[in-house]
């Protein structure tokens, strides 16, 4: 290269690398700042997709707590297995729930004569969950009766004049009670049972005349 252009090639060259270096050092921050921007957008993105999964275990806690209680709660609780006695007045307090059943599924009685009070204690009306308290004699069948009765719905379920029965209460709805005396033929086993129709298959038991 002749010497008189070697000045304007240095002076060009110097140029040249300064814009280069220009380039580069724009070019830095804008990636530093794309990159930053990146993380923030997954930042973002990671604390939205867990929040649905918090939100949904907060609310399958009460859901489990209610579903906890629902199993403790006193409607749903089997007779008890201890037999139903008469109290200081002499009188054997059955209680029926709208859960279809009655509080004891045995009862004890000294003597012949006995004093019965039934108590509907649930709230249901008695056309759609209505109980009465029907006792049979000795080795009656009680299915059998039980689909008998359900065929006199215009007198409470109970057959008028049934020579199977020996004593019933009145059927009743919910808040309702209803107290009978009646005297039983002689020591034994009476079954009882509610003669609504369906009842029976959960609400019977026996008296037991001692």
């Amino acid at each position: 290269m002749p010497a008189r252009f070697l000045p304007l090639f240095v002076v060009i060259s110097f140029m040249l690398g300064c814009s280069s270096e220009e380039a580069a050092s724009t070019a830095a921050p804008a990636a530093e700042t794309h990159s930053h921007a990146d993380k923030e957008a997954h930042s973002h993105a990671d604390k939205a997709s867990a929040a649905p999964a918090a939100t949904e275990e907060q609310q399958a806690e009460p859901a489990a707590t209610a579903e906890a209680e629902g199993k403790e709660a006193p409607a749903a609780a089997a007779p008890t297995a201890t037999a139903l006695v008469p109290d200081a007045e002499g009188v054997v307090r059955v209680e029926a729930t709208d859960m279809m059943r009655f509080n004891t599924e045995r009862i004890e009685v000294e003597g012949t004569k006995v004093k019965l009070e039934l108590k509907h204690v649930g709230k249901i009306a008695k056309e759609a969950m209505g109980h009465n308290l029907v006792v049979l004699k000795p080795g009656t069948d009680s299915a059998a009766w039980s689909a008998k009765a359900a065929s006199h719905k215009d007198n409470g379920y109970i057959p008028a004049g049934d020579a199977e029965m020996l004593a019933h209460t009145k059927l009743l709805g919910g808040g309702e009670s209803d107290l009978i005396e009646f005297e039983l033929p002689g020591p034994g086993e009476y079954p009882f049972l509610c003669s609504f129709p369906g009842h029976s298959t959960l609400m019977k038991g026996v008296l037991v005349v001692k």
